[in-house]
């Protein structure tokens, strides 16, 4: 049985993979790139998941697992571009490196083909640079307070102590590179296609 969330997320995703088949870039056999973007607790892991099992051997990379500790926002933003999206927008492999929470260190390194479909998500994705100019760019926001519960419930305590740096690192990045301007798609109370 599945929850309201993940229905909701599904349906979306399944929306989503008629656009992602539609983009120029797949018609023409390149496999393709989809950026998700948008604040904490906005459904951005659920709607990647349900995206994920809809376009089969794509590869799914979440930026919670590339931010180097709570304050990496910025860096793992800017390792995503250089290390795997630029090298994928030149039709090349790209690579991520893992960061281990439990440690607080780096651990392996993850190479990400270029014949496969990519997702990536997480917060501040589409503030990355590199991406393929062809890349479907999904901002999914939600309304503070329930975005707030939602994150705070799904991480059982472990995100309640950094929910303000967090926030706060979140909130200047968005000042200062407005990645939802940059978006070919934006979910929140309602769906928009931009571009």
């Amino acid at each position: 049985m599945t929850t309201p969330g993940e229905e909701s997320a599904r349906r979306r995703a399944l929306w989503l993979v008629d656009l992602v088949r539609e983009t120029p870039v797949t018609r023409r056999s390149t496999p393709p790139t989809v950026l998700i973007d948008g604040p904490s607790g906005a459904g951005k892991s659920g709607l990647a998941l349900a995206l994920h099992r809809l376009l089969p051997g794509a590869e799914l990379v979440r930026l919670d697992d590339v931010y180097p500790g709570w304050s990496g926002l910025s860096a793992g933003v800017g390792a995503i571009g250089r290390d795997l999206l630029r090298p994928r927008a030149a039709g090349a492999a790209g690579r991520w490196r893992r960061w281990d929470w439990a440690a607080s260190a780096p651990a392996g390194l993850v190479t990400v083909r270029p014949d496969r479909a990519l997702i990536v998500e997480g917060c501040g994705t589409l503030s990355a640079d590199g991406a393929p100019p062809h890349a479907v760019r999904v901002w999914l926001d939600a309304d503070d307070a329930v975005r707030r519960e939602r994150a705070l419930r799904r991480d059982a305590g472990a995100f309640d102590a950094h929910w303000d740096m967090w926030d706060e690192q979140w909130s200047l990045l968005r000042r200062s590179r407005r990645p939802e301007l940059t978006a070919t798609v934006v979910m929140g109370e309602r769906l928009r296609v931009l571009r």
